[in-house]
């Protein structure tokens, strides 16, 4: 036959649980706002018309050549 030993264990005692607090409330929800429309899409401006083309004026002839001047005496 064989024996069983007994041990006692010493529990000591469990300390006091302190209680659990209070939920605190959930706050309100706030609403969305509201969604805003989009604006208007502007139209695109006139294209402008390109400007005419300006001629090139007219090549001027070569005045007349001045008259030839004569050389003075020759001095002594």
């Amino acid at each position: 036959m064989v024996a069983l030993e007994v041990k006692v264990i010493d529990a000591s005692p469990v300390g006091r649980l302190n209680p659990v607090g209070p939920v605190a409330p959930v706050g309100p929800v706030f609403p969305v706002g509201p969604v805003l429309p989009v604006g208007p899409v502007l139209p695109v401006g006139p294209v402008l018309p390109v400007g005419p083309v300006l001629p090139v004026g007219p090549v001027l002839p070569v005045g007349p050549v001045g008259p030839v001047i004569p050389v003075g005496p020759v001095g002594n």
